[in-house]
């Protein structure tokens, strides 16, 4: 660029002096020819980094084609710089440098080509996938033969998966395969298990337990209904019922469901226990005793609250052979207990029967006794004896 500074500077002198002849560079003593040759080289290089540049752009906002090759870009540089009429060194240097910046982005456009090897794999990948059928029938057979054939869940039978290819070689499933797939997916068959009737008693009577314990007396209640609904026989139910409703005072509730035990089991001797403790409660003790006595327990450790309930009503109520009764099976239970003894003699005393009387004062005195009886049971021997 200096050379030209200085060319435009001489014509401009020339001008002034009115030289109108050919003109010559201030100090320079070359030819013409070389003039143009270094212009030639000028323009050369200006035209090859401007098509360079211009094609640099092209390459970054086009997709890469099939078919373009750096040859091409490079023989296209080569064609500008020949029309220019030749290319120094340096022009050359930067067109095949360039040309090699090409090469990478070709060879990345090739890669994206699929290979046959590629193909292959992905084609036995898609044939694993569509023979899962197979192995899936192999799962259902094992799970008919641990819980039964189920008609919903069946899957259709199939040979080798049918393929449809794309050019790009991909595979899908056939819309037969698709649908058996979806249809054991989405299918679902409920099975109703049915209890036993012993099975909904005993979950009755553990919620029944639940509930008493987090003092829900309300779902308690409800539950032991359940359980006699299903099996009036049970005993424990029965009386757990009652005696909720007894606490809560709920007097007639409590007898009506006593009642109906007695109705259906008589001689089982807690449920009139239970009834002629709450007819005591209610002043009825001459009913009681009947409730009572109409049952005649074994005299066995489980009867002791059933006799000795019995024979205090009867003493009570003054009926000695009921009351003579009780005390023999309570005094057989527990032949070491002065009161009961003690209670016998009373009776025997009351009906007359002195001998048995004075027999049974004796043998409780010995047993022992409280002060207020022991001195009472003495006086009666004293005065017992001194009849005779």
């Amino acid at each position: 660029m200096s050379v030209i500074n200085r060319m435009l500077k001489d014509l401009e002198k020339r001008q002034e002096a009115g030289d109108s002849s050919v003109y010559h560079p201030v100090g320079e003593k070359g030819s013409s020819g070389k003039l143009v040759a270094v212009l030639s080289v000028l323009v050369a290089a200006l035209l090859a980094a401007v098509g360079g540049l211009l094609w640099y752009q092209h390459q970054t906002r086009a997709e890469v084609r099939p078919g373009v090759t750096a040859n091409g870009g490079a023989g296209q540089s080569a064609a500008s710089a020949a029309s220019s009429g030749g290319v120094s060194d340096g022009a050359s240097g930067m067109s095949a440098a360039q040309g090699s910046s090409a090469a990478p982005a070709t060879s990345q456009t090739s890669s994206q080509t699929p290979t046959d090897e590629a193909i292959a794999a992905k084609e036995l990948e898609d044939e694993k996938i569509l023979d899962g059928a197979e192995k899936d029938a192999q799962l259902l057979a094992l799970e008919n033969e641990i819980y039964g054939p189920d008609d919903l869940m069946q899957l259709p039978a199939t040979g080798a998966a049918e393929k449809r290819r794309s050019a790009s070689g991909s595979a899908k499933p056939s819309h037969a395969a698709t649908n058996g797939a979806s249809s054991r997916q989405g299918s679902m068959k409920v099975r109703e298990v049915k209890l036993t009737r012993q099975q909904e008693i005993e979950l009755d009577r553990k919620a029944a337990g639940v509930a008493l314990s987090q003092g829900n007396l309300e779902e308690a209640k409800s539950a032991l209904k359940s359980i006699l609904s299903r099996d009036p026989a049970n005993t424990e139910a029965r009386e757990r019922l009652a005696a909720l409703l007894y606490g809560e005072h709920r007097l007639e509730e409590a007898k009506a469901v006593l009642n109906q035990g007695i109705s259906g089991q008589p001689r089982y001797g807690k449920y009139r226990l239970l009834m002629a403790r709450i007819l005591s409660e209610e002043g009825r003790k001459r009913e009681a005793l009947t409730m009572l006595a109409a049952y005649s327990p074994s005299a066995t450790r489980e009867n002791l609250d059933y006799l000795s309930t019995e024979a205090l009503l009867a003493t009570e109520l003054s009926e000695s052979v009921i009351a003579v009764d009780a005390y023999g099976k309570l005094a057989r239970i527990m032949p070491k207990e002065g009161k009961w003894r003690f209670g016998m003699a009373l009776a025997f005393d009351r009906q007359g029967t002195r001998s048995a009387a004075l027999s049974n004062y004796r043998q409780a005195v010995k047993l022992g006794l409280p002060e207020a009886s022991h001195n009472f049971a003495k006086k009666r021997i004293s005065e017992l004896r001194g009849n005779k």
